[in-house]
């Protein structure tokens, strides 16, 4: 008898010295222990459950299920047993068994609340929001304490779009648990989804004040930062976050994306080169706009980093009939750009010119739905059919997109800029479908066909960095709007900041795009050019205090830099007439700026770069018929610009020019334009009507 104790005592110490090791991680060490146990005593339930865990944290799930298996046969009335096996069963992502453990365990003990939970989360995971409030509303009855109960239950609540009640529950659990950092962080976006942004950072800030692993409350109190103009606390808080998170290439992104927006380029290097290692390295999910704010990232980069935005899923495809010939050819636009922005100043005329007797138009829209500004109901005029997508989800959107018959579908955003919906075109709801203009570059997705362009900004050598097959337009792959009103009235210089002599040089580009080689060059005009100024949009107080700074460091008087609030684009139009020279940048170009600048009657000096967007520059003005304003390399831009300077006779003719010239100039053509897009439209559809793969094509000039 004293021996058997000895023994039982020496099972036990065993087993207490394995599960030391297991909370310390030494995971090898452990399971050494419990195989020596089970090849003596190979039914000793204890030491199954603990190599179960063993093995499941080492990655062995097959070998972890079966361990459990055979503890659960050996003792089958022990709750925590079958709990512990439905959590490796949850961790491997076998959610249907892991469901039917848990319930088990409730069977055992009814008010296992920790069961409860975690049915709950998976039930959500699965999209069974309304079962899985009851699972937690089970759990919150047995254990009335639980805060994680409430947390997940507000969770649950706010999918089913009940704000108040999420909210409700929400701050019980920080009641129950007053350092509860999910449940801060959970209340703060909520909030901040309803645009209480300040309420949103305070309980952010507690989320971080706990310091849990909870990295997402720190990015989204710096997003908050970020859309309140504070620029540089967003900007510690990601390089907080970074220094914590070496590895996460979606901070690195973000972080890149910040740095220029805030002019902030002496911090850029450095992350610069690390992210397109990470993008040379395959990580996937990279905000592709992060890589073209970078000087280094080349074509190659480019098309590497939008395959891997997100895995493509392969969902079934729909089956397309082919029509009979002499139907109209029905056009979907896709775009959550249907409002007052840049994309849609570009293509509103287009969609109102499109040949009604060979095409029929639909726009498919995600878009505020709310919104009822000039641009909205100008669009919804333009088109034969304004589909509101917005609440669909990307299966049924593309459902909608089917049953409608569409036989082309334009991506106006490629899937990859700004509240872009990439999955509604990887179900290839449409047997053609076109990446074009929004996003300046190739999407890498292989559920899109074509991208148009034109010679200019994919040279023929460039093709092989593309998904898609290229089709290029003879002129200028942007439309214009030739509706666009200038105001009659232009401005004093007075009015607008500017002094009353002097040359003005001036870019209205987005911040992101100004990089400090372009800085370099436009502080050293102004130092070559007396009582010559430079005029930059003021997008951001913070970011215009930057650039003061960044003046100073280059000897240059802050007080020459002027900076142009937003106004309503007729008078923008009217006002940027003040200005002398338009400077584009690289690496991305002046897009739809330039071509508003062109409008006006500006003239625009590029500087041609390797990739689509710093290509745009050079093709808009091929397109005006103004080579002599494009350059391609920095040397001869800043000679260029400082030449046309102290030669204003040279400049003016080249206005005069315009002047006589811009309803003739091919882009500003717009039943030129419209003709060439039809013509690339129709021969797409004769080559899938003829069953051929989808191969690039010119479109020639007057060719429909």
């Amino acid at each position: 008898m004293q021996q058997g104790q000895n023994n039982q005592v020496t099972v036990q110490q065993a087993l207490q010295i394995a599960i030391s090791h297991f909370r310390s991680a030494h995971f090898p060490e452990a399971e050494n222990v419990c195989r020596q146990v089970l090849q003596v005593a190979p039914d000793n339930v204890d030491f199954l459950q603990l190599l179960g865990l063993i093995t499941s944290h080492t990655g062995r799930e097959d070998e972890a299920v079966g361990l459990f298996e055979r503890a659960v046969k050996l003792r089958e009335n022990d709750p925590l047993l079958r709990f512990t096996f439905a959590l490796t069963l949850q961790k491997c992502g076998q959610l249907d068994d892991a469901l039917r453990r848990y319930k088990e365990a409730l069977t055992l003990k009814p008010d296992y609340a920790e069961a409860l939970v975690n049915i709950g989360n998976i039930l959500k995971e699965q999209d069974k929001f309304g079962e899985a409030m009851q699972a937690y509303q089970q759990a919150i009855a047995v254990r009335p304490d639980s805060a994680e109960a409430y947390n997940n239950l507000g969770t649950a609540l706010e999918h089913q779009e009940k704000p108040k009640e999420a909210e409700a529950a929400f701050k019980k659990a920080i009641d129950l648990k007053p350092d509860h950092a999910a449940a801060h962080y959970n209340l703060g976006a909520l909030l901040e989804k309803r645009g209480e942004t300040e309420k949103a950072a305070k309980y952010y800030a507690k989320a971080i004040s706990f310091k849990s692993p909870l990295a997402m409350a720190n990015l989204n109190l710096a997003n908050v930062f970020r859309e309140n103009d504070m620029l540089g606390e967003a900007i510690a808080l990601y390089e907080y976050s970074h220094k914590n998170h070496p590895d996460d290439h979606k901070i690195l992104a973000e972080l890149v994306r910040l740095v220029y927006n805030a002019s902030m380029w002496e911090k850029s290097a450095g992350y610069e080169a690390r992210l397109i290692e990470m993008v040379r390295e395959k990580r996937s999910g990279i905000y592709i706009y992060s890589l073209l704010c970078c000087s280094d990232a080349t074509a190659k980069d480019l098309l590497t980093c939008a395959k891997f935005q997100s895995p493509d899923e392969d969902p079934p495809p729909f089956s397309h009939d082919k029509r009979k010939s002499g139907e109209k050819i029905k056009l979907g636009y896709l775009s959550s750009d249907f409002f007052e922005h840049a994309t849609a100043y570009l293509m509103a005329e287009l969609f109102e010119r499109h040949d009604r007797s060979r095409f029929s138009v639909t726009a498919y829209s995600y878009s505020d739905n709310t919104d009822e500004s000039p641009m909205r109901q100008r669009l919804k005029k333009a088109f034969d059919s304004f589909v509101d997508v917005s609440d669909l989800s990307d299966r049924e959107a593309a459902q909608k997109i089917y049953d409608d018959g569409i036989d082309i579908l334009v991506d106006i955003q490629g899937g990859l800029t700004k509240n872009a919906r990439r999955g509604i075109a990887a179900f290839r709801p449409a047997p053609v479908q076109v990446s074009y203009l929004g996003y300046p570059g190739t999407t890498g997705a292989r559920f899109i066909d074509y991208v148009i362009a034109d010679r200019f900004v994919i040279p023929e050598d460039q093709e092989k960095f593309y998904s898609e097959k290229v089709v290029c337009l003879p002129d200028c792959y942007q439309p214009n709007d030739t509706k666009r009103k200038i105001a009659e009235d232009t401005p004093t210089r007075a009015a607008c900041g500017l002094p009353a002599k002097g040359f003005v040089f001036c870019c209205l580009n987005d911040n992101y795009k100004i990089t400090a080689r372009f800085f370099d060059v436009w502080m050293r005009l102004l130092q070559k050019v007396p009582d010559s100024v430079l005029w930059l949009p003021e997008y951001n107080k913070s970011v215009k205090e930057v650039l003061r700074q960044q003046a100073k460091h280059r000897a240059v008087d802050p007080d020459r830099l002027v900076f142009a609030k937003r106004i309503p684009l007729a008078e923008h139009l009217a006002r940027i007439k003040l200005a002398d020279l338009f400077l584009d940048t690289l690496p991305v170009n002046a897009h739809t700026t330039a071509s508003d600048a062109l409008w006006a009657g500006l003239p625009v000096l590029t500087c041609v770069g390797e990739t689509f967007a710093g290509r745009v520059g050079g093709s808009l003005l091929t397109a005006a018929n103004l080579p002599e304003l494009i350059t391609t390399s920095l040397a001869d831009y800043e000679a260029k610009a400082l030449h046309l300077a102290q030669h204003p006779e040279e400049l003016a003719a080249i206005r005069e020019k315009m002047d006589e010239t811009k309803m003739h100039m091919p882009l500003f053509d717009i039943d030129r334009f419209v003709g060439n897009i039809e013509s690339a439209y129709a021969t797409m559809w004769k080559k899938y009507q003829a069953g051929e793969a989808a191969h690039g094509f010119v479109v020639e000039q007057g060719k429909t």
